[in-house]
């Protein structure tokens, strides 16, 4: 039998969670506490805004540096700025944001390691990408 919540209801995401195969029913972690979310069936999404603080902007060097993170991750990473939206993955569409220093950029992640993910990023952006 799978574990009850110890709330006053069923822990619904939990038991979609385990259905779906994304947890291990035991010992059986909320899926809370794992960032599963049961509206979208998928992992919930992180946002953070950003100041881009070096120099030259996201330039290509910086560019590059921010996709060679984004890849060693499993998350989807998404950068918005000024309503475009591109994939962190994608040295084109960094590139494409034409983000100058003084910028701010929103980061998206979701996933399975969307905290580390966003906590490396953030630390990139905040040392700016290693310039100045």
């Amino acid at each position: 039998a799978l574990p009850i919540s110890s709330g006053p209801a069923v822990d619904l995401c939990f038991y979609l969670a385990v259905a779906q195969g994304a947890l291990d029913p035991f010992p059986g972690p909320c899926c809370r506490d794992a960032g599963y979310n049961i509206f979208s069936g998928c992992w919930m999404m992180l946002t953070q805004e950003m100041k881009i603080i070096n120099r030259l902007g996201l330039h290509a060097r910086a560019a590059a540096q921010l996709v060679k993170l984004a890849n060693q991750f499993k998350s989807e990473i998404m950068i918005e700025k000024d309503g475009e939206l591109v994939n962190a993955k994608s040295i084109m569409g960094i590139l494409m944001l034409a983000a100058v220093c003084g910028s701010m950029i929103a980061v998206q992640i979701e996933g399975p390691d969307a905290e580390e993910a966003m906590t490396a990023i953030k630390q990139m952006v905040d040392d700016g990408f290693g310039e100045d």
